[in-house]
């Protein structure tokens, strides 16, 4: 759904350190959409985040798309657009 859109979704281990930590997130590099997801974190996690990310982008999908999605990620994604409306 986001690579469609050029939009590039990178699962990595994300720096930790004794001073700082880095956390799942998103960014532009050259002109490009990247968004960082740390994947140790728990799957439901990860889900949840790119959840956010596609509220937060304001992505609109379709119906096609949308069955995609699992179950409880697409209750989240109507639970997410309603409190964003």
């Amino acid at each position: 759904m986001f690579a469609k859109r050029g939009i590039s979704v990178r699962r990595e281990n994300l720096t930790r350190g004794s001073a700082f930590r880095v956390k799942s997130g998103n960014c532009s590099f050259n002109g490009k959409d990247i968004i960082f997801v740390d994947k140790r974190l728990a799957t439901t996690q990860q889900v949840s985040f790119l959840v956010d990310c596609l509220v937060e982008t304001k992505l609109v999908l379709d119906e096609a798309e949308l069955l995609y999605l699992p179950p409880s990620a697409r209750t989240l994604l109507e639970s997410s657009i309603k409190a964003a409306a």
